[in-house]
């Protein structure tokens, strides 16, 4: 997978600052596909691409001074439309 994030920390929901890390993100998109038996590694890897582009987008916008922390909600819900806009809406 092609590393696209320029993110480099997230903020848990209680509030923890920990490191970005992609593959957190794809492990749980893949057992989530796994669950309902739609789709597979690839298709985590690529849907975590598209959450990254959408994070890096808002990163980019963003009106705060210094690093943007995406939230762990902020996150989900950036998962769940790219899940819908990769056509997994199973999943």
């Amino acid at each position: 997978m092609k590393k696209t994030a320029t993110i480099q920390n997230i903020k848990k929901r209680n509030e923890e600052i920990c490191l970005y890390d992609s593959k957190k993100i794809t492990n749980a998109i893949f057992f989530a596909m796994k669950e309902v038996k739609s789709g597979n590694k690839e298709n985590a890897a690529y849907v975590t691409t598209i959450v990254e582009k959408n994070l890096n987008k808002k990163s980019k916008t963003a009106k705060t001074k210094g690093e943007y922390i995406p939230g762990g909600e902020e996150i989900q819900d950036t998962v769940e439309k790219a899940l819908m806009e990769t056509g997994f809406h199973e999943v």
